[in-house]
């Protein structure tokens, strides 16, 4: 499947293979962060969809959708 937002997959020659993982991508980890402070002052997930479109903040796709920020929300650290 795809990897989650704020990483990215990065692939390694390794002898006469390549290796995949992912990482962190840091600037959709800044994102996320955005995401979280949005969510902490009470906006809910059509907010925060509000306010990424207006202030123009960049999405992986073609637009911000409320299921990806309602998953970035979910995998917030408790």
């Amino acid at each position: 499947g795809k990897n989650p937002y704020g990483f990215k997959v990065v692939k390694r020659e390794c002898g006469n293979r390549t290796i995949s993982y992912i990482e962190e991508d840091p600037a959709e980890q800044n994102i996320i962060q955005i995401i979280y402070a949005m969510s902490d002052g009470g906006a809910g997930t059509r907010g925060i969809l509000r306010q990424l479109q207006e202030r123009q903040i960049p999405c992986r796709g073609k637009r911000w959708h409320e299921t990806t920020i309602a998953r970035i929300l979910s995998r917030r650290p408790k």
